[in-house]
């Protein structure tokens, strides 16, 4: 069986709507003869392998952030719920701003700020929590800044 590798790079956009478009255009203009198979390899298997692995990792860190880690810390699903939207919409204000196509890099990324994100606003929802549990009214607690002596938050 013959072998003809066609390759090309890719500059100024991501590999995997380049290689989606290539395939569409391919296969509306590029008749193959008989007995002729076409096969897309090479970066872009890596990036579905990679992009399905993190599927699996992000659904299961997610899972586990909410049915463990969450509720001990904040006590209440709808705090998690309100900290992921502000968190997953400031990710994706970022990458709409700043033009970037999203891929593995801008994924780990986000991931990463993310993160840093849920960890900085976990801070910020036990601080009001504890301000009203202590009786403080929702405006006084929302408004009221982490004091520096009090060794919390």
């Amino acid at each position: 069986m013959r072998y003809s590798p066609i390759k090309f790079s890719v500059r100024d956009r991501d590999l995997g709507s380049t290689v989606e478009e290539a395939q569409t255009n391919v296969g509306k203009k590029v008749e193959l003869p008989w007995g002729t198979t076409l096969t897309w390899s090479g970066q872009i298997n890596e990036l579905k392998e990679a992009m399905s692995r993190l599927v699996v990792i992000s659904t299961h860190t997610a899972a586990h952030r909410l049915s463990v880690i969450a509720p001990s810390r904040l006590g209440r699903y709808a705090d998690c719920r309100g900290i992921d939207s502000v968190a997953i919409t400031g990710g994706l204000l970022a990458l709409l701003v700043t033009h970037i196509n999203f891929s593995i890099s801008a994924a780990m990324g986000f991931i990463s700020i993310f993160g840093i994100a849920v960890q900085d606003a976990i801070l910020v929802v036990t601080y009001f929590q504890r301000l009203r549990d202590e009786g403080r009214s929702l405006v006084d607690a929302a408004r009221e800044p982490p004091r520096r002596d009090s060794g919390r938050c």
